[in-house]
């Protein structure tokens, strides 16, 4: 089960759970990137809260339920309602992270992933999701 639940900024660092089979091949194929003491820091003391964990965790999964009863579902990728992102597309012929710039929302490019382009971008949901809503819903996409 994927349980992500809320995004370490500049702190590339995370954890895996899994058979000795699974974590060899994972080795041979992973890039090794080695982490700080100072985000290693980080991240022990975020894990440690654990009620903090729990109710941010609940606040994505509200933020993901609303956002998608909110936004055309032709133009709404999900991912896992536990997940802070999620990723936007359009039909139209135009950047939609440039577009949604214009609105005064930040995302990242398609672009940036395999197999998307410009018409692609995925947003990070924060604190303020509710006004994510009416920025994208305000004009079609």
């Amino acid at each position: 089960m994927h349980q992500s639940f809320f995004g370490l900024p500049n702190h590339r660092i995370g954890y895996l759970f899994a058979s000795k089979d699974l974590i060899k091949i994972y080795d041979e194929i992973s890039i090794p990137f080695p982490f700080s003491d100072l985000s290693a820091n980080v991240f022990i003391n975020a894990i440690k809260d654990y009620k903090k964990i729990e109710k941010t965790r609940k606040k994505v999964i509200k933020a993901n339920k609303e956002i998608y009863r909110n936004l055309k579902k032709e133009n709404y990728i999900f991912t896992s309602e536990r997940t802070p992102i999620f990723t936007l597309r359009t039909n139209k012929k135009l950047n939609l992270m440039k577009e949604l710039l214009k609105r005064d929302i930040k995302s990242e490019s398609g672009n940036n992933f395999v197999n998307l382009d410009d018409s692609f971008t995925r947003i990070r949901i924060n604190g303020k999701y509710k006004k994510l809503i009416e920025k994208i819903c305000n004009k079609s996409i």
